[in-house]
C-alpha cells in the first residue's frame, strides 16, 4: 500500500477511537454514499428518457449496491421494473416488481408496484392477442381475447417502438395500429371477421384497418370493413381512394361505389394520382364518377399538368396522349398554369413532343402567351434545340420575332445553343436576323459570346451585321476577343473591323493576338469525348478497370438519349485509348432514364472490374439496375448480366441514385447498395445485394 495513504488510514482510524469523532466520520461517509447514489439514479432517470433500458438498468442496481434497503434503492428496484416493461421485458419486469414486494412489503411503492404488475400482466395478454394473430391461429385469438385481452391493444404499447418494418412504423404508424389491423395485412377473413365480431374497433389508428385492406389489395376485406362501419373518407393527406389507384381499377370501383370522396385528399387528389401514374382506365372511372377536372393539388397542378409532364418520362406516348385528349375532351382547361407561371404548351414544347404540342393547340392552348419572364413556348422550343416543335409552332402563327423581357427573341436562344438547325430554320423562315435585345445583342453577340463557331458561321452567311454594336459600342469581334479566339478568328476572316479601339487604347485585332497567345498556354485536353445532341453525355462519368488489364477504364452515362432512353458508353483505357466508344450500353425503352446512375467495383472478385447502371424510370418508374460482369473485351458484350427488379410499387424509381459498390462486409466482393428515394409507399428505401459469383 502507498506510504501516504496508509498514514492516512491510520490517522483516521486513531481518530475514530475518540468520543464525538467517530459519528462525524461515519455521517461523512454515509453522506458520500447518499451522493454517489442519487447520482447514479439521475444518469439511470436520462438513461431510460433516452430509451438505453441497459444501461439505465446497470446504474439503478449501483444504487442499490451502494444504499441498500434505503428508500433510494427501493425507488430505484421500482424503475427497474420499469425499464423492463418499456423494453418490453414483461416476465423479468414481473420477476422485479414481485421481488420488491415481497421485501419491502411495507413500503411506500407497493401500492403502485402493484398497479404496475396489473399492467404488465394486461401487455402479456395483449401481446398474445398480437401473435396469435400473426400465427393466423383463429381459435387461439379466441383463447386470449377470453382471457382478458384487450382487442384494440395498439401495437407499441406491448413491442419495442423501434420493433418491426421501419416503412410500417413510419408510414401506416406501426406503433398505433391494433390486432384488426395485422389481421388485415395477413389477409385473413376468418380473423378480421372474428375481431370485428368481438367488437374491434374498424377505424383504430393512424392508418385505419381499411387502409390496410387497400394496400394489400384484398377487395372482400375492404368491402367487410366498410360494410361494418369503416370510414372510407377517414382523414388522410393520402386517403384510401388514392391509395387504391397504385394497385387495381377494382378496389377503386369498390371504394367509389362505398361513397369514398372523388376529390378528397390534401396532397393529391385521385384523379391527379391516376394521371401521374398513366393509367387510362382508372382516369376514365374517376371522371365518370364525377372527378373535378380541373381542381388543384397541393402543389398547384391540374390533372392535366400531370399527364403533360409524363411526356418525359414514359417509352410510349399513346396512354400519355390518349389521357390528355380524354381530360380536354371533358373540359380541362389547357391553359392552366402551375404555380410557376407555366401553362401546359410550355412543358410540352420543352420535351420537344410535337404531337402533343399539336393537341393542345388544336384545344385552344393560348400560342402566344408569355410567362414572368417573357417567353413564350416558341423561346422554350428554340432554346431546347426541338427543331419540330418550332416549325409546328411557327405554322401554327408563332411569332418569330417576339421577344422576352431581356428582348430577347428565339433566334437569340437558338443562336446560345450548338445546334445550329434551330437558328438554320428560323433563318429560313424570314426571323429578323439582326434584331436586338435589350443589351443591344444580336444573335451574332450571343453565338460570339458563347464560342458558338457553328452558329457564328451560319449567321454570317446569311447575312447578319458582322459590325454591328451593342449598346455599349461592342461589335460581335469585340465580344468574341474576351470570350474566345476560335470564333474571333472566323468574324476577322469574314472581314470583321479589327482595327477598332477599345477602351484601354488597343485595336481588337492586338486583343486578338493576346487571346491567342494566352489560349496557347491553357493546357490542351488529351481527347475529348462527345456525345450525341440532348443526350447529357457526361453527366455522369465512372472508371474502373472493366477488363482487367491494368488499365482503368472510362465509362460515360447520357441518360437523356433516345427520349431518355439512355445510353452508357465504355471507352477501354491503355496506350491506344481513343474516342471511339469500345461498347455501348442502352437501355430497354424510351423514358427509362438509364444511366441516371453509374458504378464500378469488382462484385465477383475475379480482377475485373464489374458494372452498375440504374434505370429509375423503368417500368412506369419502378426501375431496375442492371449488372454487366467485367471481363476480357473479347467476351465483354452488351446484354446485362443480371437484372435488379427492386420494388413493384409503381414511381418507387429504384435505381434512379447513384449506385453504391463497396466491400460492406470485407470479405473481398465488392457489394452493391441500391435506392429508391420514392419506394416503400413514397418514404423512400435502399437495398444491399451481398457480391458473390
Amino acid at each position: 500500500m502507498n506510504n501516504k495513504r496508509l498514514v492516512a488510514l491510520t490517522a483516521c482510524l486513531i481518530l475514530a477511537t475518540v468520543p464525538g469523532i467517530s459519528s462525524l466520520i461515519l455521517a461523512d461517509i454515509a453522506s458520500e454514499t447518499d451522493t454517489k447514489a442519487e447520482q447514479h439514479f439521475e444518469k439511470a432517470k436520462e438513461l431510460r428518457k433516452a430509451a438505453d433500458y441497459d444501461d439505465a438498468i446497470t446504474e439503478y442496481q449501483k444504487v442499490m449496491s451502494l444504499s441498500p434497503k434505503s428508500k433510494i434503492a427501493q425507488d430505484a428496484q421500482y424503475w427497474i421494473g420499469q425499464s423492463y416493461f418499456e423494453a418490453r421485458q414483461f416476465d423479468t419486469a414481473l420477476t422485479t416488481f414481485q421481488e420488491l414486494i415481497n421485501e419491502f412489503p411495507d413500503s411506500m411503492v407497493v401500492s403502485t408496484t402493484k398497479q404496475m404488475i396489473e399492467r404488465v400482466q394486461q401487455a402479456k395478454k395483449n401481446k398474445s392477442l398480437f401473435e396469435a394473430v400473426k400465427k393466423a391461429d383463429v381459435e387461439q385469438v379466441k383463447l386470449v381475447i377470453a382471457e382478458g385481452a384487450d382487442i384494440d391493444a395498439k401495437w407499441g404499447d406491448v413491442y419495442n417502438k423501434n420493433e418491426g418494418d421501419p416503412l410500417l412504423l413510419k408510414k401506416f404508424g406501426l406503433n398505433d395500429s391494433t390486432p384488426l389491423w395485422h389481421a388485415v395485412d395477413s389477409n385473413n377473413m376468418d380473423e378480421v371477421k372474428l375481431l370485428v365480431e368481438t367488437g374491434a374497433d374498424v377505424n383504430a389508428g393512424k392508418w385505419p384497418p381499411l387502409g390496410r385492406a387497400v394496400d394489400v389489395n384484398n377487395t372482400a376485406i375492404a368491402e367487410y370493413l366498410i360494410d361494418h362501419g369503416a370510414n372510407v373518407n377517414y382523414p388522410a393527406d393520402w386517403g384510401p381512394l388514392q391509395e387504391s389507384v397504385t394497385f387495381s381499377i377494382e378496389m377503386v370501383k369498390l371504394l367509389l361505389e362505398k361513397g369514398a370522396d372523388i376529390n378528397g385528399g390534401t396532397t393529391m387528389p385521385a384523379l391527379h394520382y391516376a394521371v401521374n401514374m398513366n393509367l387510362k382506365d382508372i382516369v376514365e372511372l374517376l371522371i365518370q364518377h364525377g372527378a373535378d377536372i380541373n381542381t388543384k393539388d397541393q402543389w398547384g397542378t391540374t390533372p392535366l399538368f400531370w399527364s403533360v409532364n409524363n411526356l418525359y418520362f414514359y417509352e410510349s406516348l399513346v396512354d400519355v396522349i390518349d389521357i390528355m385528349n380524354l381530360l380536354i375532351a371533358n373540359g380541362a382547361d389547357v391553359n392552366s398554369k402551375t404555380e410557376q407561371g407555366w401553362p401546359n404548351i410550355f412543358f410540352a414544347a420543352d420535351a420537344g413532343k410535337t404531337e402533343a404540342v399539336k393537341l393542345l393547340l388544336e384545344a385552344g392552348a393560348d400560342i402566344s402567351f408569355k410567362d414572368d419572364a417573357g417567353q413564350t413556348a416558341l423561346h422554350v422550343a428554340a432554346q431546347n434545340g426541338h427543331t419540330d416543335v418550332v416549325e409546328l409552332l411557327l405554322d401554327k402563327g408563332a411569332d418569330i420575332n417576339v421577344k422576352d423581357k431581356e428582348g430577347r427573341t428565339p433566334l437569340h436562344l437558338a443562336a446560345e445553343s450548338a445546334d445550329g438547325d434551330i437558328v438554320a430554320l428560323l433563318l429560313d423562315k424570314g426571323v429578323d436576323i439582326n434584331a436586338k435585345d435589350d443589351s443591344g445583342f444580336t444573335a451574332l453577340h450571343h453565338a460570339a459570346r458563347l464560342g458558338k463557331k457553328n452558329v457564328a458561321e451560319l449567321l454570317i452567311a446569311s447575312g447578319a451585321d458582322i459590325d454591328t454594336k451593342d449598346k455599349q459600342g461592342h461589335t460581335p469581334l469585340y465580344v468574341a476577343v474576351n470570350h474566345g479566339y476560335k470564333v474571333a478568328e472566323l468574324l476577322m476572316n469574314k472581314g470583321a473591323d479589327s482595327s477598332i479601339e477599345t477602351e484601354s487604347g488597343r485595336t481588337l485585332l492586338e486583343l486578338a493576338q493576346e487571346r491567342k497567345q494566352a489560349e496557347s498556354t491553357i493546357p490542351v485536353p488529351d481527347m475529348i469525348f462527345d456525345g450525341e445532341s440532348n443526350s447529357h453525355f457526361g453527366r455522369n462519368i465512372v472508371c474502373g478497370d472493366v477488363d482487367g488489364d491494368g488499365y482503368d477504364d472510362i465509362l460515360i452515362g447520357a441518360y437523356k438519349y433516345n427520349n431518355y432512353r439512355g445510353r452508357v458508353y465504355l471507352f477501354y483505357g491503355g496506350p491506344d485509348m481513343d474516342t471511339t466508344a469500345d461498347l455501348i450500353l442502352e437501355g430497354q425503352n424510351e423514358g427509362d432514364w438509364f444511366g441516371i446512375g453509374i458504378s464500378c467495383g469488382d462484385i465477383d472478385n475475379d480482377g475485373h472490374d464489374d458494372i452498375v447502371i440504374g434505370a429509375g424510370r423503368n417500368r412506369e418508374r419502378r426501375g431496375r439496375a442492371y449488372l454487366y460482369w467485367g471481363s476480357d473485351r473479347n467476351s465483354m458484350d452488351a446484354n446485362p448480366d443480371k437484372i435488379f427488379a427492386g420494388e413493384q410499387e409503381k414511381g418507387s424509381q429504384f435505381g434512379a441514385g447513384y449506385p453504391a459498390v463497396y466491400d460492406i462486409d470485407n470479405d473481398g466482393y465488392d457489394d452493391i447498395i441500391l435506392g429508391a428515394h420514392a419506394g416503400g409507399g413514397r418514404t423512400g428505401r435502399a437495398y444491399l445485394y451481398y457480391g458473390n459469383t
